[in-house]
């Protein structure tokens, strides 16, 4: 491990660690996303972020006075979401090969074992490289998420206006319901239904069951994003029945 430090790094951390692993963060956005504008510090620090529902745990390993390598974990205490805990890993390219990582994961395995976990996801990078690593740490290879960005001044106005009035000649007796912020009091129920819903999807052998979410736990999960200085624009359908569609 050389001169390799392992770190847990906090929201109110005002060492210079915590710029040091800023610049670690964009580093690895720029790697997935090129054209992504640099986090500010205070995005980064909301990050950081936790409540009673939403747990957030963030270690970095430190060469010297740089941070060189990051493993955010990140959990949920509501109720029918307390098998999994989810870990994002991440080395600078020029500190790879060099013990940093599985260090990382080593020092994390304990916080995953206090809370009780049974499945850990681990996130990041889909390359040979990450393959082989989670490979040899023992983990097997389940989901792919893919992330597509649309530009909105990069839209075709007169085709969203096609779209709408198809729908409105196809479906006029459903209903679009959009919020910011909050889910208000009238859709809770029909969101929580829609994201129990959103994880019902085929899994072939992998060990994950479906995640289910309470009217209460979608409050929770409001009240962790509005800590963390988020705003959700939300859209949902409701069928004529006033019953959730999508």
């Amino acid at each position: 491990m050389g001169g390799i430090e392992i770190v847990e790094l906090r929201p109110d951390d005002t060492t210079p660690l915590f710029d040091s692993a800023l610049a670690l963060d964009n580093t690895e956005d720029a790697e997935l996303d090129p054209e992504r504008e640099p986090a500010r510090a205070s995005a980064f620090r909301s990050d950081l972020i936790s409540n009673e529902s939403f747990i957030r745990r963030h270690l970095v390993a430190v060469d010297g006075d740089q941070v060189v390598g990051s493993c955010a974990m990140t959990w949920w205490t509501v109720e029918g979401n307390t098998d999994k805990l989810d870990v994002s890993l991440y080395v600078a390219p020029a500190h790879r090969r060099r013990g940093a990582g599985s260090e990382l994961v080593r020092q994390s395995l304990p916080i995953v074992e206090a809370n009780n976990r049974d499945v850990l996801m681990a996130w990041g990078p889909l390359n040979d490289t990450t393959r082989a690593f989670w490979a040899n740490a023992g983990m097997k290879f389940g989901l792919t998420e893919r992330v597509s960005r649309l530009r909105l001044a990069d839209t075709d106005a007169q085709l969203m206006d096609e779209w709408v009035g198809a729908r409105l000649h196809r479906a006029g007796d459903y209903e679009l319901v959009h919020w910011r912020g909050p889910t208000p009091p009238e859709p809770l129920d029909a969101m929580a239904t829609l994201m129990t819903g959103m994880t019902a999807a085929p899994m072939d052998d992998l060990d994950y069951a479906d995640d289910s979410w309470s009217p209460a736990d979608v409050a929770g999960l409001d009240a962790f994003l509005e800590l963390r200085r988020y705003e959700r624009w939300v859209s949902i359908v409701l069928a004529p029945d006033g019953s959730p569609a999508g």
